[in-house]
């Protein structure tokens, strides 16, 4: 964006230092009050307005002089002087990059004392509910008139009820959720009373200001915006300053970062050290809706919302040959400590149970086992939430005949099928384990290992390699067209199948 911006200057540069009729001196209209970029006067702040402000830096408009209404808006940064630098800000703003109302003159900045002041005036508690027994408390910081309180969606999502307090353990309704926004980790909050409140900067702040902060206490911390240390987990968006040597152990989480001006940045989200010191990030109030976007919510329309749960499944069908097991992911979103079960009407003709996925807790895995022929059987995935019920439908058929794949993993021969047993175990996660009892079989050791190894051959996996364990050998085959790697490790009891998968 910086290099796109540069050439945009540089081209009003080349060709734009050409006289511009913005101000007729036979104009008998009384120009308007000066809004600060629109150089010529109209009303809006356009690339034209840049162009003006760059022109009178290089002294190529003479009747932008000090004093002048035209002058006051081209002088953006209040240095009573129109250089390049203004004529950048200028563009910035008309084409979104900048807010130039954000841009305040020096003479409004804000002693340390009266800083601290006015960051605790509009701080407030609050105590949040998610279900019995579990709760925790949270702070959050008025932003606007009639109490509208900018807090951390993270400290909200899945609330029952919420209690603020202001000061702390004094009560104030909550009217309703304003905005509640999982990509942006902010939320807002409406609240009775009168309470004061900090105006927000959204785009005038950069590397090197120094912004402030306070705490649990009410101290002032001096900060300093800075680049991200090498290797820090922190949103992208997000601004990251470092906090000084010295200062105390209190954290700034959900406290404001405001400038100089005592204007809120960010919603200081968490602290972190790394090797180079001590540092916090906070999540830019740039980020939140424009109050004509708001989409007020009750508590309990709120808390409905964020219980709901929502599950997906990749497939509404599933057909295994007998005795073979099916794995299928179901997706859960907005799940926290709810329990999933499965419905199976059909214990007899089919096995169904849930495996935790190892690699991702998140995503549950169901199993379905192959035990007799059967059509169209339902199986009911339900959720009980804590308003409402969620749940799908898949079916599931059994066939006599059919490839022996394990579904989800194509080229991957399911030794159930050729066994015609089932699994006593079996493991999801990077890489998919079946342990197979031998005396369910009815087959010797040689006549399980090459009726599957030789099966593995037909399909096209090639041995690699014999690994000698102490009670048991590991036989290694595979395919390298599909980046499958099958073991089969022969125990005395046991046959265990491990298969593993290429990341690409």
């Amino acid at each position: 964006m910086k290099k796109i911006l540069c050439a945009v200057l540089s081209a009003v540069m080349i060709f734009c230092l050409l006289p511009l009729g913005a101000f007729a001196a036979g104009d008998e209209a009384e120009p308007p009050q000066a809004l600060l970029g629109d150089v010529d006067l109209n009303g809006v702040v356009a690339p034209a307005d840049a162009r003006l402000a760059l022109r009178a830096s290089v002294g190529l408009e003479p009747e932008i002089l000090p004093g002048t209404d035209v002058f006051t808006a081209a002088d953006a940064d209040f240095d009573e002087k129109i250089t390049s630098a203004d004529a950048r800000s200028i563009l910035r703003a008309a084409v979104g990059l900048e807010d130039l109302a954000d841009r305040l003159p020096e003479s409004e900045a804000l002693t340390e004392a009266a800083l601290e002041e006015k960051i605790n005036a509009c701080m407030l508690s609050f105590f949040v509910d998610y279900e019995e027994g579990h709760g925790e408390h949270g702070t959050g910081f008025a932003i606007g008139e009639n109490g509208t309180v900018v807090v951390s969606y993270r400290k909200i999502h899945k609330a029952t009820r919420i209690s603020v307090g202001y000061p702390i353990d004094v009560g104030r309704p909550l009217e309703s959720i304003l905005a509640a926004d999982p990509g942006s980790r902010l939320a807002l909050l409406k609240i009775g009373g009168d309470i004061p409140y900090l105006p927000v900067n959204r785009t005038w702040y950069g590397v090197g200001d120094t912004v402030y902060s306070t705490d649990y206490l009410g101290s002032l911390h001096r900060l300093t915006i800075v680049a991200p240390p090498a290797g820090a987990d922190i949103p992208e968006q997000a601004i990251c300053v470092s906090v000084p040597k010295g200062e105390h152990s209190y954290s700034l989480g959900g406290y404001p970062m405001v400038d100089r001006f005592g204007r809120a940045i960010g919603f200081i989200e968490k602290e972190f050290h790394t090797d180079a010191g001590r540092f916090a990030y906070a999540i830019p109030l740039a980020l939140l809706p424009s109050p004509e976007e708001y989409a007020p919510r009750s508590m309990e329309e709120f808390s409905r919302d964020e219980w709901r749960i929502t599950l997906v499944c990749p497939v509404e069908a599933v057909t295994l040959v007998q005795y073979g097991t099916g794995l299928i992911p179901i997706y859960m979103f907005n799940r926290q400590f709810e329990t999933v079960d499965a419905v199976n009407p059909q214990t007899d003709l089919i096995d169904v149970s849930f495996e935790t996925d190892a690699t991702d807790p998140e995503v549950p895995i169901l199993r379905i086992m192959a035990k007799k022929p059967c059509e169209n059987v339902p199986v009911t995935v339900r959720v009980e939430g804590r308003y409402e019920t969620a749940e799908l439908t898949l079916t599931v058929s059994v066939t006599q005949d059919g490839y022996v794949n394990m579904v989800g993993a194509e080229f991957l021969p399911d030794p159930g099928v050729i066994w015609e047993t089932l699994p006593t175990e079996v493991y999801v996660g990077d890489w998919i384990a079946l342990s197979f009892n031998k005396s369910d079989t009815g087959l010797s050791d040689e006549e399980l290992f090459y009726s599957y190894t030789d099966y593995l051959i037909a399909l096209g996996y090639e041995h690699v390699e014999t690994e000698e364990l102490p009670d048991c050998n590991r036989y290694r085959f595979r395919m390298e067209e599909y980046g499958i790697t099958v073991d089969y490790t022969d125990t005395e009891d046991h046959v265990l199948i491990g298969c593993y998968f290429d990341e690409s």
